[in-house]
């Protein structure tokens, strides 16, 4: 390689912010360069600039390709890397065309490169930008108003300053392994090395995104390194070819997303299985994970397990998580939005007051907990905050909101009074339920999936089974353990009455009803004490699924079913990785024929009847019993009898 360095940039009209780019580069670079510029069919007026310019300042000589038509931006940025590999560039330097240069900025990145880092990026900034925390972003936000003029006013005028202390206050930054990367509007690679790998843009991306993630995964994937340095400043204004030629953005992006996740979607998946994944990817501060949230909101590529209510104060979510724990998680905001400086403290009573002190830590700490049960519940309940909502949104996690109509306002502002809540806050919830501009806010600028309201005196419990929120559940987080292995439960409620989705069951296991109470059967281990388990068995050959429940509550009860309706059905899968069939489970009506007197296919000795409130103490399933009870708990007091 002969330590020459070629500049590849790409224009698509935008002519205004394709000069500032060039005036700043020919101005600001005090290193030797050859500038490529591929211009990807840009209207008269733009192609008419390019062919007027000639080099300035320490540009050697430009070369200029001017293609006929869009042919997106990776086939038109590989064209200036096969001119680097046919030159024998030693460094390439590929920039979009709406960029400011400062003073020194390309002596900053060759400083840095070498070894094993192989692409070098300086620090990035936009009007919008979110990668720097405070004081950075205070720089630019005191400071600038958008539009093109006040930007580069600033930029010009405060480029010792701010620039210098943009520098300063963010460290330099080594990203050597999946799924960290860099937004590639302006970097410095190693020619060679990028040759290795074929390309710098990927062409399955054609015109916009992704492909500024791929090629740093391409290069951790052949033990490469990238470093953003602190040596080095580029503005970078974004997205102006996009808007000058009108391109939807949000569309690219979401074509791009699913040519990413299916060509590295083995990795994904690799990572979404490793311990601790939730954590890190719902950790909004790990920049590691933000293309992965990105990823997640264009395409949802996560399967999603748990859902999430988001509900209005006084319609139960605390007491409903309370009821059901293995069921369901409720997340409460107040602990994690203000220090009080104690661990044991009434939250409903102190909601409201002004003597708080805000955690600075807060929305994040809360998202974090969020993560946390991910997955991991069947349902959670969480805050209905904008700001909170708002950031699930950003990382492609969906939720519902639950709100009270205003006609229940009495009843809503009643139950926060018995549970302790202030005046002071009892007020705010009346304004909020009478102005119902909070909803309005949130059907504008959410994503919620669905709102459901509450009314008269409902609780959520209420809302969760006549919203059909209860059938839609994902039960997979129950394990049991039978003659010394352990089973992982997947119970999959059922919809309709067919008994199709059940056919190729092999145990049938009944939830009966006698008497307002549940039958459970007993056998007795060798000490003599009492075990507990549902009627049922295995299907005999030939049998139906009636004539299964049928013929097995015989047996074990002496009992004969009235009649039935299917719950679910449930599949086991061993610590070894083996699946049984499917075992459906069922709600009847039970009688007694008379007295029970003996088993004559097993060992039951006898039954109790228990309240379905009780249901789990005796037979402990976890979620799935949880389920039963909250299903057969509402179907007894329906007109299901």
């Amino acid at each position: 390689m002969n330590g020459k360095i070629n500049i590849v940039l790409v224009s698509y009209n935008a002519l205004d912010y394709l000069k500032i780019t060039l005036d700043s580069l020919f101005k600001n670079t005090n290193n030797d360069y050859y500038l490529t510029i591929i211009d990807n069919g840009s209207e008269k007026e733009v192609i008419s600039y390019i062919n007027n310019l000639k080099p300035d300042g320490n540009c050697k000589k430009i070369v200029k390709i001017f293609n006929k038509e869009n042919l997106g931006y990776a086939k038109a940025v590989n064209m200036g890397l096969r001119i680097s590999i046919e030159k024998r560039y030693k460094f390439t330097c590929f920039c979009n065309n709406d960029l400011y240069f400062p003073y020194g900025w390309l002596n900053g990145l060759l400083s840095e490169i070498g070894k094993n880092i192989v692409a070098v990026y300086p620090m990035g900034m936009s009007s919008f930008t979110t990668l720097f925390g405070r004081p950075t972003r205070d720089i630019f936000e005191d400071n600038m108003v958008k539009g093109i003029k006040s930007e580069i006013d600033f930029l010009e005028k405060n480029q010792g300053l701010n620039i210098k202390k943009i520098c300063a206050e963010n460290q330099s930054r080594i990203f050597d392994h999946f799924p960290q990367f860099l937004p590639d509007h302006c970097v410095l690679v190693d020619t060679d090395f990028i040759e290795k790998i074929g390309f710098f843009a990927d062409e399955r991306y054609a015109l916009y995104g992704s492909n500024d993630v791929d090629i740093c995964w391409e290069i951790f994937e052949r033990d490469g390194k990238i470093m953003e340095t602190n040596k080095s400043f580029v503005y970078h204004f974004r997205h102006k070819s996009l808007e000058d030629n009108n391109m939807d953005r949000k569309a690219l992006l979401i074509d791009t997303s699913k040519v990413l996740f299916n060509k590295w979607k083995n990795k994904i998946e690799e990572e979404i299985k490793s311990e601790g994944f939730f954590e890190r990817f719902f950790d909004i501060n790990n920049r590691d994970y933000n293309i992965l949230r990105l990823m997640n909101e264009k395409i949802h590529y996560i399967k999603q397990d748990t859902r999430i209510l988001a509900v209005f104060g006084g319609i139960g979510k605390t007491f409903f998580a309370q009821k059901y724990p293995k069921l369901c998680s409720d997340i409460e905001v107040t602990n994690f939005r203000y220090d009080y400086g104690a661990q044991d403290i009434d939250y409903e009573k102190v909601k409201g007051l002004k003597k708080r002190r805000k955690n600075p830590e807060y929305p994040s700490n809360y998202i974090i907990e969020v993560g946390k049960y991910f997955n991991k519940k069947a349902l959670m309940t969480v805050v209905l905050s904008e700001e909170i909502l708002h950031k699930l949104d950003r990382m492609g996690i969906v939720y519902d909101i639950v709100y009270p109509r205003k006609r229940m306002k009495k009843e809503i502002l009643e139950r926060m009074r018995l549970r302790g809540n202030s005046e002071e806050f009892l007020k705010k919830i009346e304004n909020i339920i009478d102005e119902y501009e909070e909803l309005k806010s949130l059907k504008r600028n959410l994503r919620s999936k669905n709102i459901y309201y509450a009314d008269g005196d409902d609780t959520l419990e209420d809302i969760i089974v006549r919203e059909g929120i209860l059938d839609d559940l994902v039960l997979n987080h129950s394990f049991f353990e039978y003659k010394g292995i352990k089973y992982n439960v997947r119970f999959n409620p059922h919809k309709t009455e067919s008994h199709e989705e059940c056919s190729d069951f092999t145990q049938v296991y009944c939830v009966g009803k006698m008497q307002d109470k549940i039958l459970v059967i007993y056998h007795r281990d060798k000490s003599g004490k009492k075990i507990f388990n549902l009627p049922g068995g295995t299907r005999e050959p030939g049998e139906n699924l009636e004539q299964n429940l049928r013929r097995e509550i015989l047996e074990e009860t002496n009992c004969r079913v009235i009649d039935y309706k299917i719950l679910g059905s449930q599949i086991n899968t061993s610590e070894f990785g083996e699946v049984q069939k499917p075992q459906v489970r069922v709600f009847a009506n039970l009688v007694p024929y008379g007295k029970f007197e003996h088993d004559p296919g097993g060992g039951v000795e006898g039954y109790e009847l228990i309240d379905i409130a009780e249901l789990e103490k005796y037979i402990k399933w976890g979620e799935v019993g949880e389920w039963i009870m909250l299903k057969v708990g509402n179907l007894m007091r329906s007109h299901y009898e």
